[in-house]
């Protein structure tokens, strides 16, 4: 049945029929309207929630970035300082062997030497190293060396 009304001559009883008819579609119509009304509405609250945690999310992101990048600045730091105190032992241990006056045989092996080890499972720590450093150091029994900080 159409529920628009068309010029003709109708009886009561067909037209209550109509009107019956049109009352339980625009019914219809209406329930289907605030069902699509409710599920848009709880679309839009999800996806306010993603973007607020997608904001978090993003913070902390940026939070990780930073701290990496200072901790390559701090190990950048530590590793040029392993290196200086590494170049101080050597010449400390140079200078023990100068200060000894054994010539080495042609050809040996000099008798101390620092080497970076990719081996070590563990990267020495810098107050680590210096220990390590002054305890060689120690070792050498000859005039005694001390590394001291610039």
């Amino acid at each position: 049945t159409d529920c628009q009304t068309q010029p003709q001559e109708v009886s009561v009883e067909a037209f209550e029929a109509q009107l019956s008819s049109c009352s339980a579609r625009l019914a219809e119509v209406s329930r289907d309207r605030n069902a699509l009304q409710d599920k848009l509405s709880k679309e839009k609250h999800a996806l306010r929630q993603l973007r607020s945690q997608h904001e978090l999310v993003s913070g902390d992101l940026d939070d990780v970035r930073q701290q990496l990048k200072t901790t390559q600045k701090r190990c950048g730091a530590k590793e040029r300082e392993c290196d200086r105190l590494r170049r101080r032992l050597t010449e400390a241990l140079e200078w023990c062997a100068e200060q000894t006056q054994m010539p080495a045989a042609p050809g040996a092996a000099p008798r101390w030497t620092i080497s970076r080890s990719p081996a070590r499972r563990r990267p020495m720590s810098a107050r680590g190293e210096r220990a390590a450093v002054e305890a060689a150091l120690r070792a050498a029994t000859r005039p005694a060396v001390v590394l001291t900080s610039k």
